[in-house]
């Protein structure tokens, strides 16, 4: 697993800063690690890190405008930590097997289980990051394509295929913890098949699109937006769709509610940006922008393939983005193509201001950390 080279000599400000990625006495009120779980393709495995979450902050005394002006720009080399654990599926026509992961569950506030299955289906980990415990899980009804939505929804776990195909097989299930019969045995975890968006029955339906945008709305309805398509709900009591609008969310990928703003917040589209819209207020019409934040400043020729946003509690937030770069490349023999993939990982807060309850973000320290070329990656 490759690591951030980290050979040049950090800036004066930034040596500074170093003595800051101490442990303080308020990290006990927000999470304390953000997971980075990567494809280790050559070897066939997934290793699964830590990165401790107060790295990634500044104490507010120490954020004087210089800080901030040099921390709006400043991306250091990070070392990966050594792996927590690595999970390695079983092979397929004699490759390397291949895994997919959700987003976190679990019951009540706490969603600290992470679910993964292979892409036969029928190879499942379920690991509590909380307790460090490994299980398994049943087969999955259908085998999922690379990058399908999840959500949490109360104790369960809803997944679809980011492009269902056409008809009734369209890869929507929830895992659910299932009580036995008569009140024996243990409860388990179990998947259950629900029905399809009903786009997806129309004959004219175009399953090249793929669902753009996903969140959760009320609590327990699931919205998913497809260009072309429109923005439907999912209500998981009562199993049933339901179409919201023609429009479409106004976010790249996952947005989630939080309440001490009443905003969704996700990533802009386009833009990739940090952002938050008050859907509450748009059930009858196209949802807008309320906030964009500019979280980071890549430089030019850097490629961004996939964002997570982690919440860490106090108002603090880890943006992860993952990102390739292409360059031509001479090895004194000719000209080959290099490609390098590589996650940034970026603290920030998000609060209040005094003048008319303006919502403000205040970017923290961002970090780089190199992983192997081509791998797929995901941070909780």
């Amino acid at each position: 697993m490759g690591q951030a080279a980290g050979t040049t000599s950090p800036s004066p400000l930034r040596r500074r800063l170093l003595p800051l990625r101490r442990r303080s006495k308020k990290m006990s009120k927000w999470r304390r690690y953000v997971y980075l779980l990567v494809d280790h393709f050559r070897n066939g495995t997934y290793p699964l890190r830590r990165i401790d979450a107060s790295s990634l902050f500044v104490p507010r005394s120490r954020l004087t405008k210089t800080t901030m002006d040099f921390l709006a720009t400043d991306i250091a080399e990070g070392s990966l930590p050594r792996p927590l654990l690595s999970f390695s599926p079983p092979h397929f026509d004699l490759q390397n097997g291949i895994l997919e992961f959700f987003s976190l569950f679990g019951s009540g506030r706490s969603k600290s289980l992470l679910a993964g299955v292979d892409q036969t289906g029928s190879v499942g980990f379920l690991y509590d990051l909380a307790e460090n415990h490994v299980g398994s899980l049943p087969r999955i009804s259908e085998p999922k394509d690379c990058c399908p939505v999840s959500l949490p929804v109360g104790d369960a776990l809803y997944v679809i295929n980011r492009r269902p195909p056409p008809g009734c097989s369209c890869g929507f299930e929830a895992l659910t913890l299932a009580v036995p019969e008569r009140g024996t045995g243990v409860p388990d975890w179990r998947w259950h098949r629900l029905p399809p968006p009903p786009y997806v029955l129309d004959p004219d339906y175009n399953a090249a699109n793929c669902i753009d945008a996903y969140t959760v709305v009320d609590g327990s309805k699931i919205w998913t937006s497809t260009p072309g398509v429109g923005t439907y709900s999912f209500d998981t009591a009562t199993a049933s769709w339901s179409k919201v609008g023609s429009w479409e969310l106004p976010f790249r990928g996952r947005a989630d509610y939080f309440p001490e703003y009443g905003s969704w917040i996700g990533f802009s589209s386009p833009g990739n940006n940090l952002c938050s819209s008050d859907l509450a207020a748009s059930k009858t019409k196209s949802p807008v922008l309320r906030y964009v934040w500019m979280d980071l400043r890549p430089p030019p020729g850097w490629m961004c393939i996939k964002t997570y946003l982690v919440r860490l509690g106090g108002g603090k937030l880890c943006v992860a983005k993952f990102f390739h770069t292409m360059a031509d490349e001479s090895d004194g023999r000719g000209f080959y193509l290099k490609r390098e993939t590589f996650v940034v990982l970026t603290g920030v807060t998000l609060e209040h201001s005094g003048v008319g309850d303006e919502l403000r973000m205040t970017k923290h320290k961002s970090y780089r950390y190199d992983i192997e070329a081509f791998s797929n990656g995901w941070v909780f």
